[in-house]
């Protein structure tokens, strides 16, 4: 999921191969992908265009409106412009990104595995997570701004627990957002793990955010902290402060309970912990998707939370 310069959001629905807005009032509809999977239609409007989104098929928006949608199964990057056409701004190319920098379109991505997070940066460029670290996109050359630090690093790494930080690492970047600060928050699917590369370069572990088989979901807010969207020691939402502090989300700690504002917006018995996205738009409202998947949610969802006391299913199975 991915909030827009207004008050939109956009999902990916990986079973239409389409990317979806959601706006108040409007509900949602199609901005990219024609319902079928493949690859065609670059320098065409992106409706009319073929994607092959997976888990891995992670979303930014930048400030004037541009929608980048991580076409994961295709090993690109693409752009939808707000005109509507779309075009590959990075990958389909053959040399590996596992250096300190590259050509935008004559690296090979990998698969999605290796490439998940984008991120809108404090200036306005595009960051781009990868195996090998995160990368920054300069018109048409990737720059590598963190990778593992090798004085930290240690494979395989100790036994995964939610109490003991483990190594700094910024390989296997899954989920990138930044603060207010311009601290860039990276979560390595690898080790279940938050890291931080803050504005004045320093690097720093914030601790362990396991989701639903991965790291958990990242999002910036307005109010210049990153929500997060499962926290330590059973918390469903939690605020990361720029100081790398977390706090619960007010009224939403305890999704995890039989008797929580979720079971009243999609009814029956719903434990809530992992979800496979969040967002928070301009006004501040939560967005979670709930993700059938999770062994606790019996109904899969797209929340909105425009306050701790009100839960309201936007889309729901």
């Amino acid at each position: 999921m991915a909030a827009g310069p207004d008050d939109s959001v956009y999902v990916v629905d990986v079973a239409r191969e389409e990317v979806l807005r959601w706006s108040p009032g409007e509900g949602f509809f199609d901005v990219a992908g024609n319902g079928h999977r493949g690859f065609s239609g670059d320098g065409r409007p992106a409706t009319k265009a073929e994607f092959n989104l997976t888990w891995g098929s992670a979303l930014a928006v930048g400030r004037n409106g541009t929608l980048y949608i991580c076409d994961s199964g295709n090993d690109r990057i693409r752009a939808v412009r707000p005109d509507g056409t779309v075009e590959t701004i990075v990958g389909g190319g053959r040399t590996p990104l596992n250096g300190p920098s590259g050509l935008a379109r004559s690296v090979s991505l990998g698969s999605g595995a290796l490439l998940s997070g984008l991120a809108m940066g404090p200036d306005g460029e595009l960051y781009i997570g990868a195996g090998a670290g995160v990368y920054r996109l300069d018109v048409s050359r990737l720059t590598r701004v963190v990778g593992v630090d090798p004085a930290t690093y240690r494979w395989p790494p100790p036994p995964y627990d939610y109490d003991t930080p483990l190594p700094i690492r910024f390989d296997g970047a899954t989920r990138l957002a930044f603060d207010g600060r311009g601290d860039l928050v990276v979560g390595s699917g690898d080790t279940y793990s938050a890291y931080e590369l803050t504005a004045t370069g320093r690097r720093r572990g914030l601790g362990n955010i396991r989701g639903d088989g991965s790291v958990a979901p990242l999002a910036e807010a307005p109010n210049g902290e990153v929500l997060v969207g499962t926290g330590r020691g059973g918390a469903s939402l939690e605020w990361l402060s720029p100081e790398g502090r977390f706090a619960p989300v007010a009224g939403l700690g305890d999704w995890d309970s039989l008797t929580s504002p979720l079971d009243k917006a999609l009814g029956g018995k719903n434990y809530f912990r992992p979800s496979n996205g969040v967002a928070v738009n301009q006004a501040g409202v939560v967005f979670v998707d709930t993700d059938i998947g999770n062994a606790w949610t019996n109904v899969s969802a797209i929340v909105e939370v425009p306050s701790k006391a009100v839960v309201r299913a936007i889309w729901r199975s």
